[in-house]
């Protein structure tokens, strides 16, 4: 019991959990706005697979000017493919085009490893919200601005959470990194038991 007591409390304290409360909370704030304070659910709910975008980005590690750089490409990626996207939606023809040209531009994206991926991967997911139905042309500039929008308030938000809890994360990203050596010294000190079995603890 106090093992899972101590799994829990060591899951709430630490990044994953602090990092997925900034992007809920980040993805949600513009949906929340445009449709209760303004009504503008449609465009809200744009706005916040903007926001989303951005948020599948975001994850921990690295410089604080390369996530701003990756997180600044991904917003105008975003925006890029739902204009694409948006404009060839009233036409099959071009509509299969883009969606072929752009699953496999962003599936390139892989090679650049784990972020190059995600960035891919949030744009493919930008790119089937915005086909499930046609859109007038001044539809797609509402639709493109919004994203943007939401994007660039993400960016924002990450932005000053950031600096706000700048302590915290490095304190978590630190306590990550010897939970996991901690884990590594005990696996490599078990094989010293002479009772233990070495094929098992092996696999």
């Amino acid at each position: 019991m106090d093992l899972r007591i101590a799994s829990i409390r060591r899951f709430l304290y630490s990044h994953y959990f602090f990092g997925g409360i900034r992007q809920a909370i980040g993805m949600l704030l513009p949906v929340l706005v445009l449709g209760g304070l303004f009504g503008q659910y449609s465009i809200g709910l744009v706005a916040t697979f903007g926001a989303q975008c951005l948020a599948i980005i975001d994850q921990p590690g690295g410089p604080q000017r390369h996530r701003t750089n990756e997180m600044l490409g991904g917003a105008l990626l975003g925006t890029a493919t739902v204009t694409l996207t948006g404009a060839a939606s009233t036409y099959p023809i071009l509509l299969w085009l883009a969606v072929i040209a752009q699953c496999f531009t962003f599936s390139i994206f892989s090679v650049f490893g784990k972020r190059g991926g995600l960035i891919g991967f949030a744009g493919l997911l930008l790119m089937t919200l915005t086909m499930h139905s046609p859109l007038a042309p001044h539809e797609v500039l509402l639709h493109s601005a919004a994203t943007l929008g939401g994007a660039l308030f993400y960016l924002g938000w990450s932005l000053a959470f950031s600096r706000l809890f700048w302590l915290r994360e490095e304190r978590q990203a630190m306590s990550v990194a010897l939970f996991a050596t901690a884990d590594y010294m005990a696996a490599r000190a078990s094989f010293y038991d002479e009772n233990a079995d070495l094929d098992v603890k092996i696999q």
